[in-house]
């Protein structure tokens, strides 16, 4: 399956492009004419070619992983380089991002990168769930003897039990232009640690996402 599917990659890949390619010129073509106007169309369909391509490249990963190198990671440090990425998506939202780590936690072993998308993506998902004036608040501890827990708690719009039961499956969205892979592969990528996503949530009272990871 996944060579089929890096085949098929391929194959949509290359006319995409060429169409890109053409959209930005007829684009520059536009502005030269005075017709800055109608470029707003054009817009729209590079839009639309980008995110067919984010959907080809998510379906890629989730049929066919990247290899990576598997090291100790430290959860918090991890974390707290992540979070950089988003603070500022946050303060433009309007939404309060707050973390509390427990310290001298155990190391886990795994994939960097990949568990940074797990995270980025879950966090993406709750910056959009959540209305301006809210929070998330992150929080990570050691389970028990055997497991760590990272939790993501937002104040969002909060999930019916029906969305709940299938947010994991792919090609599921609820949003607007949502690819519906994303939590699909976060999925996957803590399932390949042997770990578990979990997930409680009620409608108007916010979701709280938890990333299970066994300790090394």
């Amino acid at each position: 399956i996944g060579e089929l599917a890096a085949g098929m990659a391929h194959e949509i890949r290359n006319p995409l492009t060429s169409i890109r390619g053409f959209m930005q010129l007829l684009k520059q073509r536009l502005l030269a004419v005075g017709m800055g106007a109608e470029t707003l169309y054009s817009d729209y369909a590079l839009e639309e070619i980008d995110r067919a391509n984010t959907i080809i490249t998510d379906f890629l990963t989730l049929a066919k992983p990247k290899e990576e190198i598997w090291l100790l990671i430290d959860i918090n440090e991890l974390l707290d380089k992540m979070l950089q990425l988003v603070e500022n998506q946050a303060v433009l939202r309007g939404v309060c991002l707050t973390w509390q780590f427990t310290t001298n936690l155990p190391k886990i072993k795994g994939k960097a990168d990949a568990l940074v998308q797990v995270f980025l993506n879950i966090i993406a998902n709750a910056l959009q769930a959540t209305p301006k004036g809210g929070s998330i608040h992150i929080t990570t501890s050691q389970l028990d003897d055997n497991m760590l827990i990272v939790s993501i708690q937002d104040t969002g719009n909060g999930m019916s039990s029906t969305v709940r039961e299938r947010i994991f499956a792919p090609f599921y969205s609820t949003k607007e232009g949502g690819t519906g892979l994303g939590l699909a592969l976060c999925r996957q990528i803590v399932e390949e640690h042997n770990g578990e996503i979990q997930v409680t949530s009620a409608l108007g009272e916010g979701s709280c996402f938890s990333v299970l990871l066994p300790i090394a």
